[in-house]
């Protein structure tokens, strides 16, 4: 969590980096969304997460080329979420999984 409240604060987020999921960092992380060729370090902690989960997200390149996003599909539809794009409450499950 600490390396995802260092990236949030790189987009201004302000968060204290104390490896806590608390309200501050998910409110940070839900004005995100992360869709097909979308790139930053963002994706790149998604690829790492999603990897550590046991969902093969493949290279953690910062890149969400289509095998990040079957990764993706395939953990929302495992968590009951909505398949799609990862945002909104997905993060919830994402940081506390």
């Amino acid at each position: 969590i600490e390396g995802l409240q260092k990236i949030l604060n790189n987009g201004g987020a302000n968060l204290k980096v104390d490896g806590i999921c608390g309200n501050k960092t998910l409110s940070a992380v839900k004005k995100y969304t992360i869709d097909l060729n979308d790139k930053g370090n963002l994706i790149k902690w998604v690829q790492e997460r999603l990897n550590q989960l046991g969902y093969n997200a493949g290279y953690a390149d910062g890149f969400a080329e289509q095998p990040t996003m079957d990764a993706i599909y395939k953990w929302q539809d495992a968590n009951n979420l909505g398949v799609g794009y990862l945002g909104g409450t997905d993060w919830d499950y994402l940081l506390k999984g």
